[in-house]
């Protein structure tokens, strides 16, 4: 996922789209926010199964709170997704 985030953003600069999108009335941030996000939904989904599959399938019990796990991969991929920002725009 980090390879995808930094190849959007370089292929917008290689298109030069980048330029329409910052001159619009948003602020540059908000423009990388919007790019992060969508995958950052993406990554849930691959995590999501390979819960369902281990509770499910092999009868893993779940010990500890879901609602903490949830914070913890969003902050994961989050910060996996920045990475990608930097090296893209670096």
């Amino acid at each position: 996922m980090l390879i995808f985030t930094a190849l959007s953003v370089t292929r917008e600069v290689e298109r030069g789209t980048m330029e329409n999108l910052l001159s619009m009335p948003i602020k540059p941030v908000e423009v990388m926010f919007g790019k992060i996000v969508p995958y950052v939904l993406v990554g849930f989904m691959p995590g999501g199964a390979d819960h369902r599959h281990r509770v499910l399938l092999f009868g893993v019990p779940v010990r500890g709170s879901l609602i903490m796990l949830a914070i913890l991969s969003t902050l994961f991929h989050h910060h996996h997704l920045s990475i990608g920002l930097y090296v893209s725009t670096s």
